[in-house]
């Protein structure tokens, strides 16, 4: 991009007396050091968190090769390293030594939680870490359970006739470019914000929800675009001809209003709430005290949706899926996140739960060595705050949760309690390893099919400057981005044209990409594209230096107790000041002669209307 001619004029209308770096330096030197720039930013959040969690997860680039990436949580989000597995063979074993170097760097006593998928070596690696390292909890990603759960339902008989259905209808209006082209059309005139049909991807199981809302918000689009097509694929009839081509079975689903658009309706109000569920346990800002409350809202919002409806009769068989990955997806920490989160106070668990829950913080005092009157006024404590006794009594203090971190309360609101210490470090534990498959998308946008000779290390650097990019930034850098598209202040409005577009002061149309452009801008926890199918794999050696991507240490670039020193070698590009004289030039030039205004009654104006 540097090279190419027209950037280079851009660059010298900016700053003529500015020569731009070749590609090598800028792939090379001004990389490196941008990358060790922004780690050291990454290791201060490290160094700064009171608590540490590990998620880790294996990925197959489009060359084949197999990498392994770790991601420290604090529980914001920080890339640490990316391994390259090579010709390894990723089993229990190498996943807990890989854990365990790890843990060894951070420092064993603030790592709590490591969160993994379900596969069946990362469940013994569990044990190894468990034995060596008794006080850090070993938990599956929430997300991936969810979403595992959501693929079971998914291969139940009547659900799969519904989605052959529907993809057979999304297929054969897609396929056609006529039928295409007339369905559009028909969205307009129908719709005032009209939404395409999707299909599902191969990996992310509830794209069926938002395929089947698509069919249904599209019904009478889809309806009236079958009713103008012919199933005859050679018709003789000059009119039959003038037609497009459907198949008769893409027809007669589209009007089959008794059986697939009421399935449709009934079905998405059964599964909306395990997407709702999933959508929430892939944000960082996801919790353990978080999971029991998903499988609450599922048991009761799913299956009350299927009991009032026709699929009364596959309610035992959905349930039995529901309690086979919960006892994957819930564990005794996280009742007992739920019992001390200030939110739920254990609302959503079992008479039984609740005492799991409290044993297991009854058996972490021990793990942190406790002593026994420490013990005994930890659980005293605990029936206290659930009893909305003691401190808790005051409504001040009871109700002084809303809109805060529920760590973040305990530390200030309850910051001499003996509960405290266990609370917060329950709460500060996430529950899913969904910032990894984020991460996964990032390689996904870097290393592409076109830009495959990007070797795996100089990948990971770009990827860590852009995932640890916002702990380098100044903090009014970090502001979110508006949801609507700034009218530059130094432009009058356009007049409005006839009263369309109410709302819009320049009678112009955004269409819904555009919208959901830039309320994707405004989603910080967002995961990339929903429709990105990434492949798993894992692992890799410490010892070799060309494979491993990691950061320096806290202390920056350069010996321990020296200064910094600035890179001399460093480029940046300036930004210049606003050239008032350059912009009414150019936009003089682009004008007509007939359109250009003198330039004194200009000034006259833009002073009045100031």
């Amino acid at each position: 991009m540097l090279e190419h001619p027209l950037w280079k004029d851009a660059l010298q209308e900016l700053r003529p007396a500015f020569n731009p770096p070749k590609k090598d330096v800028v792939g090379g030197r001004l990389l490196n050091a941008e990358y060790d720039t922004v780690m050291v930013g990454a290791a201060e959040k490290i160094k700064s968190a009171t608590h540490l969690g590990i998620a880790c997860d294996g990925y197959k680039n489009n060359n084949g090769d197999g990498l392994l990436n770790f991601v420290v949580l604090t529980p914001e989000s920080v890339f640490y390293k990316t391994l390259e597995l090579k010709d390894k063979r990723e089993d229990s074993e190498f996943v807990a030594g890989e854990l365990d170097k790890l843990i060894i760097e951070l420092d064993p006593q603030k790592v709590v939680i490591i969160i993994t998928d379900n596969v069946a070596y990362n469940v013994v690696a569990w044990e190894i870490i468990k034995a060596k390292y008794p006080h850090i909890e070993t938990v599956g990603c929430s997300a991936h359970c969810l979403n595992l759960l959501m693929n079971d339902i998914g291969k139940l008989r009547s659900l799969v006739k519904l989605e052959t259905m529907a993809k057979v209808l999304c297929k054969g209006i897609r396929g056609s470019r006529r039928a295409l082209a007339f369905f559009k059309q028909e969205q307009k005139r129908l719709y005032q914000r009209p939404h395409s049909i999707k299909l599902p991807s191969a990996t992310r199981f509830w794209g069926i929800v938002i395929m089947f809302e698509s069919i249904l918000e599209n019904k009478s689009a889809l309806q009236s675009t079958v009713l103008e097509a012919t199933t005859d694929p050679h018709p003789k009839d000059p009119e039959e001809k003038k037609k497009f081509y459907l198949r008769r079975k893409v027809k007669n689903i589209a009007l089959d209003d008794e059986y697939f658009f009421t399935r449709l309706a009934e079905w998405i109000n059964a599964l909306k709430p395990i997407a709702h569920a999933i959508e929430a346990s892939e944000s960082d800002s996801a919790l353990l005290s978080d999971v029991p409350k998903y499988f609450c809202d599922i048991y009761e919002k799913s299956l009350g949706a299927m009991e009032s409806s026709g699929l009364k009769k596959l309610v035992p068989a959905v349930k039995k899926l529901i309690n086979n990955r919960k006892s994957f997806a819930c564990k005794a920490v996280h009742y007992a996140a739920c019992l001390v989160d200030p939110r739920y106070k254990g609302a959503f668990l079992t008479p039984a739960e609740k005492i799991e829950g409290s044993e297991y913080i009854a058996n972490l005092c021990d793990t942190l060595n406790y002593s026994q009157k420490e013990k005994e006024e930890v659980l005293g404590n605990l029936t206290e705050f659930r009893g909305n006794a003691g401190i808790w009594a005051m409504n001040s203090v009871a109700n002084s949760y809303h809109g805060v971190h529920p760590a973040l309360w305990w530390k200030t609101t309850c910051d001499d309690q003996p509960l405290t210490p266990i609370a917060v470090r329950l709460l500060t534990m996430p529950s899913a390893s969904a910032s990894v498959e984020r991460n996964w998308s990032c390689y996904g946008r870097t290393h592409t099919k076109v830009r495959n000779r990007l070797q795996n290390v100089k990948t990971g650097k770009l990827v860590a400057i852009q995932m640890n990019l916002k702990y380098s930034l100044p903090r009014h850098l970090l502001k979110k981005s508006p949801k609507k598209r700034p009218r530059s202040s130094s432009c009058p409005p356009a007049p409005t044209s006839g009263g369309e577009g109410e709302g819009n002061e320049a009678g112009l149309e955004v269409s819904d990409e555009e919208e959901d452009f830039f309320d994707y801008q405004t989603d910080e926890d967002s995961s990339g594209s929903e429709w990105e199918d990434c492949s798993d794999e894992d692992g890799e050696d410490e010892n070799d230096e060309d494979d491993l991507i990691s950061f320096p240490d806290v202390d920056g670039p350069g010996q321990e107790g020296q200064e910094d020193q600035p890179l001399q070698e460093e480029v940046r590009v300036p930004v210049p000041a606003a050239n008032t004289g350059n912009t009414r030039k150019r936009s003089a030039t682009a004008a007509t002669p007939s359109e250009q205004p003198p330039r004194k009654s200009s000034r006259v104006t833009r002073s009045s209307k100031n």
